[in-house]
């Protein structure tokens, strides 16, 4: 059984049950030796065993708020004059929705896998080591999840700016499209969504961590993210290679098709939020339509998705996706020119 909810009158999810995953296929049990943890030394290394709590600065400014480098719409030549106070704005709303982004991956989506590898329903033969990782890799998303939304309310009290968030991330949103248009294979969509997510990297933590006109407690938040990260992403680069060795042909090539459209779905921008942002300043309705058409046109959405994609294209290109023909992976030279669609 999976669960209590499944303990005495069956599971209302078994339609959807993730042993389903691979079953069927032949999956062989791992040797133990073949697997290298990378959490060996985790209990002197992960951010909740060795962090301390991370509190912003009395007197914290919302010009400190995010880097504006990582804050589109302040990338727009129309807003170049912006005063300091209404980039400010744009800068913590900003910062709000990455944090709000963060908790709801790491909570609703990425620890939902990490624990069904914990509890063996995830239909993969695992190494017993990988399994064991996982109850780490809950705990280190959970922190994740926690800080993000501590360092929310922390920053909504210092600077009274209330937080604007979209109450279903647009990642979600296509996520669950995505599960539905595949409901034969809905865990097999999610399980690879996590796979992306954890091994695409964008490398705006490190940035923020670096930046030093950012507050203290929110670079520190996002180094002790970024460390564990690094961790995460050889997991699920291992993972990756365990489920691509047990599946069968047909299920590699509908994860080879629908992989450009899951990168797609976690690097997709929040456009409506970010209308709703330049609304509040004031901004005239064809401003805002201006200003969204440039930040957010096809072809910066695409080189956004490109870039951050090319670890997890490599990765799935060496395990042979390359074979099973989906053109977006594969049309051009470096296989990863044309990984996402645009808004």
């Amino acid at each position: 059984m999976c669960g209590t909810v499944g303990l005495f009158a069956g599971c209302p999810l078994a339609d959807v049950c993730p042993k389903d995953l691979l079953r069927g296929t032949g999956a062989v049990t791992p040797d133990d030796a073949d697997y290298a943890s990378a959490f060996e030394a985790w209990d002197r290394q992960a951010s909740v065993r060795t962090a301390p709590r991370r509190v912003v600065a009395d007197g914290f400014s919302i010009l400190q708020a995010f880097p504006a480098e990582l804050t589109p719409l302040l990338r727009s030549e129309a807003l170049a004059t912006l005063a300091p106070e209404a980039a400010g704005h744009l800068k913590v709303q900003q910062l709000y929705r990455f944090l709000d982004f963060t908790a709801k991956l790491e909570h609703l989506v990425v620890n939902r896998t990490a624990l069904r590898i914990a509890h063996g329903s995830l239909g993969l033969a695992l190494p017993e080591p990988m399994v064991f990782d996982a109850y780490r890799i809950s705990v280190d998303e959970a922190y994740h999840a926690l800080f993000s939304a501590d360092l929310v309310r922390q920053v909504h009290r210092a600077s009274g700016v209330a937080p604007e968030l979209p109450e279903r991330p647009v990642f979600l949103q296509r996520l669950t499209g995505l599960m539905e248009a595949h409901p034969e294979r809905r865990a097999l969509v999610e399980l690879l969504f996590v796979i992306v997510s954890e091994t695409l990297i964008t490398g705006n933590l490190g940035d923020v961590g670096r930046a030093d006109h950012v507050d203290a407690a929110v670079a520190q938040t996002m180094k002790d993210h970024a460390r564990d990260e690094g961790r995460h992403h050889a997991y699920f680069a291992t993972l990756a290679q365990h489920l691509w060795a047990q599946m069968s042909a047909g299920d590699r090539r509908f994860s080879t098709a629908v992989l450009p459209d899951l990168i797609a779905a976690f690097t997709a921008p929040e456009v409506e939020a970010s209308r709703r942002d330049l609304e509040a300043l004031g901004l005239r309705p064809g401003v805002v339509d201006d200003v969204l058409s440039e930040v957010f046109s096809e072809e910066a959405v695409r080189a956004s998705a490109r870039g951050s994609a090319r670890r997890t294209i490599d990765l799935f290109l060496r395990l042979g996706a390359a074979q099973y023909g989906d053109e977006r992976l594969t049309a051009h030279a470096d296989a990863r020119a044309d990984v996402a669609v645009a808004t």
